[in-house]
């Protein structure tokens, strides 16, 4: 945080389930796959706060496991053309949300 000036900790981290972190305060946002309206991830990365953005696993968030995002508020994002590893994904997503910050 020193070195880049920014006052934001970034923390990755494997959940054994999305329950609690749904719960959590933030903007909310789920990389998925599937056949759902999504928001572009350029325009996700514009919101200012807490975010909480789930990776799924590998073979994708089941279709009930989207819906507990998007019932708390949370938007369906489209994280590109090319489908991505659960690591990359991760780094991904933050260098288009904090990049944007600068």
């Amino acid at each position: 945080m020193k070195d880049s000036g920014s006052g934001y900790v970034r923390e990755i981290r494997a959940l054994d389930g999305m329950d609690e972190e749904v719960k959590g305060e933030g903007i909310r946002g789920v990389g998925y796959g599937g056949e759902r309206e999504k928001e572009r991830l350029k325009e996700f990365s514009k919101r200012a706060g807490r975010v909480i953005f789930f990776i799924g696993p590998e073979g994708d968030f089941t279709e009930d496991e989207v819906e507990k995002v998007v019932e708390k508020g949370g938007k369906v994002v489209e994280l590109g053309k090319n489908r991505l590893r659960t690591e990359t994904a991760a780094i991904h997503v933050l260098s288009w949300y904090y990049g944007i910050r600068g």
